[in-house]
Parts: structure tokens; sequence; C-alpha cells
């Protein structure tokens, strides 16, 4: 039976999310790949001042989010988001109260678990809408094991409401890096000596005060024949982390900074061009990039922590993520351990083949029509 599925695509939407980032990822390869599974699919996102003209990839929803919110947390504040559809997946934080039976992911439990690496004077007021909202979901989806224990503890989820479907990548990722892969290199000025690689948002958790650090405690020669290159935007909570960028760039360091990258086959070349991925973040509820490198055949080196073991099973060198000379050890362990680094390329790419968009769409399928058929 072909079921009518509404997909919030808010991050897909310029004029909402400029930046494109994981959320973006994933709600975009739901948009592609839920169809196989004999899903119609509808996106749907809050037209920005109920302006529908701005909006690229979804269909606007009937009434403001503030109303929608309100219908939420307000008892008798009206109707719950009603649409033509036979369930209803929230993709990102702004879940609400819906008339047909509805799916939330929560990625991770960070604004509760960790409100330090969250931006505003009103994080808590944000924080327990946000532990209000999530909740009045029908089904929750997680996309790594390590997550369950946090949703259940952070916004108090029922376990056994929650189903755990990874996440994954598109087959093309598989495939070797593009033709012109030295060519789109060229055009970011790029070196041609391998380089270690950090791809992410700049934020705190993300780590990258320790990764630079890490660089810098390199031998000169190690750093010399492989350059840093960090693919990223600015976020927040990053004025020291960007100052201290421009200021290596400044001193002559082999440090490149590449900023709004949208282009994935340009990001493929990226990545085949690394010597590793440096992704030693200190919490993730998954970790794409991690999947990317290994699909590209990039060596790895990433957290001991958190759901980064998971995904990376035997396929990565894991460090301690706040040990500075952990990760610059790891680093020149692969710089200059030839066989390390072939070994961890051959296990990275068959590890990426564990993890595909159309098996989590399959997951995913299987979630929307149980709870259809229970409504």
């Amino acid at each position: 039976m072909r079921l009518r599925l509404g997909l919030s695509t808010r991050t897909l939407e310029p004029a909402l999310c400029p930046a494109f980032d994981g959320l973006g990822v994933y709600t975009a390869a739901l948009l592609q790949h839920l169809p196989e599974q004999n899903i119609e699919v509808s996106g749907y996102a809050y037209a920005p001042g109920g302006d529908r003209g701005v909006l690229r990839h979804s269909l606007p929803l009937p009434r403001r989010y503030g109303r929608d919110l309100a219908a939420t947390l307000l008892p008798g504040a009206g109707r719950g988001l009603d649409v033509p559809v036979d369930v209803f997946h929230f993709t990102d934080h702004r879940v609400v109260r819906t008339r047909m039976p509805c799916v939330a992911t929560v990625h991770d439990a960070i604004p509760l678990q960790h409100p330090e690496w969250m931006p505003g004077r009103w994080r808590g007021l944000k924080n327990l809408l946000l532990q209000r909202t999530i909740a009045t979901a029908d089904w929750f989806v997680a996309v790594s094991h390590f997550a369950v224990g946090e949703l259940c503890e952070a916004y108090r989820l029922p376990a056994d409401r929650i189903s755990v479907v990874p996440n994954g990548i598109d087959e093309s990722w598989l495939a070797p890096p593009p033709a012109d892969a030295d060519e789109r290199r060229r055009q970011w000025q790029l070196p041609e000596n391998p380089y270690f690689l950090f791809v992410g948002t700049f934020q705190p958790r993300k780590n990258l005060d320790r990764i630079l650090a890490a660089y810098a405690a390199l031998p000169s020669a190690v750093r010399r024949h492989h350059p840093l290159v960090i693919v990223g935007r600015e976020g927040w909570g990053c004025d020291a982390t960007v100052a201290r960028l421009r200021s290596m760039r400044q001193s002559g360091e082999a440090v490149h900074w590449i900023q709004g990258l949208r282009d994935r086959e340009t990001l493929r070349a990226i990545y085949a061009g690394a010597a590793a991925l440096v992704f030693t973040t200190l919490h993730e509820g998954f970790g794409i990039p991690v999947l990317e490198a290994f699909a590209s055949r990039a060596p790895v080196i990433t957290s001991n922590t958190t759901s980064l073991p998971e995904v990376a099973g035997d396929a990565a060198l894991l460090v301690n993520p706040t040990d500075v000379e952990a990760i610059s050890h790891a680093m020149q362990r692969l710089a200059e351990d030839v066989e390390l680094a072939a070994s961890l390329r051959d296990r990275g790419w068959r590890r990426a083949g564990e993890f595909r968009w159309s098996a989590t769409a399959a997951g995913l399928a299987k979630v929307y029509r149980d709870l259809a058929g229970r409504a």
C-alpha cells in the first residue's frame, strides 16, 4: 500500500537555513530515497513571514510556526498541524502536535545534556520548550544506539517508542572520486600533497581548537608535507577559534580554510585528497563526515566517545578528543606509517558500504507503516 508522508524540509530551504549542514543532508537523503519504498513524500516548511514564494523544496504549512507551537503547548489553543498525509516526519527540533500520527528524529540530546554548547541568553527556556515539544511525537527515531540512552534521560522518552535507524551515504560516495578531482581541488587552491582535513561548522563541541593545537604540535617536516585543510563555516562561540586560524595562516602555516562549499562532487574530491580526516569532536549523535571520508578512501582519526566508536568500528584511529597530544600523535602516525594508512583506507571503504541511505529509508518506511497501522 502506498503511504503518504509529510516531511519537514526546513533545513533544505536557503531562505530558512542558509548553511547546508548534517540535518540538511539527512532531510535531502530521505526526500530522495523514501519514494523507493512506495512512499509518496511531500516536503513541508513554515514560510518565513508568510512569504510562500521563497520555498524551493517545500509546500507551505497552513499556519505560522507560532500558532502551531501554541496549539502544542497550551490546552485549548487550537487544533494541531493538519495536512493531507498519513504520517508526518519531523527531521529537526521544530516538532509540533499534529492531527495525524507523527514521527520525530531526535539526533542527539546536546541542548539538554550540554547547555554550555548551545547559544543564546534564553537557552534554558528554549531547552524546556524543546523537551516538551519533542515529547509530543507519537514515535521517535534515534540515529545510533548510543543516542537512545541520552534521549530517554534528557527528553524522558520511553525506550519502547524509539527505533534506531542509522544514517547512511549515497551509492555515489562509494564510486571513485570525480575524474576532474585534481582540477576541483586546484579551484579552491588546495595543495597537491595529501593534507589533514576537518569538515564541520565551527562551534565549541566540534573541538577545532584542539585540532589546530594538535596540528601546530606536529614536527615541522610533517607540517611541511601535510598541510591542514578546514572545510566549514563560522557557527557560534567560535571567535577565538577563527582568530587562531587566521593567526596561523598569517604566520605562514600551511592552513587552508574553505567556506561556503555546497557541491557534493567537490567535497568528494577534497576528501579523496586527504591524508586523514581529523574528526575528534566532543559529541556526535552519529557523525556523517566519518562515513563520507570512509567512502572516499580517506583514513579517519576520530573520538573514542559518544556515537563515534559505534559508527567507525575498527576502521579508524580512536583517540581521546580532549587530549591534544593523542590527536597529534595519531596525525603523525598516519603521516609516517604508509601501511597503516592503506589498511585504514580499505577498512573504511568496506565499513562505509554497511551504511546506505537506501537502508535508512527502508528502516523508516517500516516505522511509518507500523505507526499508520496502529492509528
